[in-house]
């Protein structure tokens, strides 16, 4: 039995050991090298990070909208002193170094020059529950297409990446206003567009867009019928 119980507890430890996230920062002033951060919980609907032997934390503030790294608390909300700040709303963990842009908001330690790890967010797979669906206020057209989506409500340039159903990123590209975006090697299904700001949207598409090809056919007979009309009245 006491057998058993050793093994039960390696086994639980090792399954904790998988599922661990950590995220490893460092900065070009001197302050942070190979510094590891781990997962810790979670604050304000996302996970929340620190090292509890140094007090650092990396948190989401939801009243600034901004992933935080506080280097004096490991206690997640504090503001003690805030290192760098991201903007980018990601679903629950912060960005990477590639993906998000972290700024230097105290002068103190200078840039970042790494921000990655299991416990961050590439942008390589989306979170479909994410919020940002919901609450997002810009338009696609055409939904369905099959070559091109036009976005209104969006006011400035800004990178965006396109997801299949499952989340999975297919492609990244650069959005310009009043410019189509070209879906045209996408297949046929449900797709979704999140830019870096944050704002997901969805739209299908649908190379044989039948309703589009309905309409037209629709329009060819009653033209083709007011003309014969028109031939029998005249």
């Amino acid at each position: 039995m006491k057998q058993l119980y050793i093994l039960a507890t390696i086994l639980i430890l090792s399954i904790n050991n998988l599922n661990a996230q950590s995220i490893t920062i460092s900065d070009n002033g001197g302050c942070f090298s190979n510094m590891i951060l781990n997962i810790a919980g979670t604050f304000n609907g996302k996970n929340f990070y620190n090292n509890p032997g140094t007090g650092v934390s990396l948190y989401w503030d939801s009243i600034d909208n901004k992933w935080k790294t506080d280097a004096a608390s490991a206690t997640p909300g504090n503001n003690a002193f805030i290192i760098w700040f991201s903007s980018v709303n990601t679903p629950l963990n912060p960005p990477d170094l590639a993906y998000g842009s972290w700024t230097d908001d105290s002068g103190f330690c200078g840039a970042l020059t790494q921000m990655e790890g299991s416990g961050t967010d590439n942008g390589s797979v989306l979170n479909i529950t994410d919020e940002n669906l919901k609450s997002s206020k810009l338009k696609i057209h055409p939904n369905p297409t099959s070559d091109f989506i036009n976005i209104t409500g969006k006011e400035e340039n800004d990178t965006y990446n396109v997801y299949n159903s499952i989340g999975k990123k297919i492609f990244t590209g650069e959005f310009t206003i009043n410019t189509p975006i070209d879906v045209k090697i996408l297949k046929n299904g449900l797709y979704f567009l999140k830019f870096k700001s944050g704002a997901v949207i969805k739209f299908l598409k649908n190379k044989d867009n039948y309703f589009q090809k309905s309409t037209t056919w629709l329009l060819h007979f009653a033209r083709a019928f007011f003309y014969i009309q028109s031939l029998g009245s005249s």
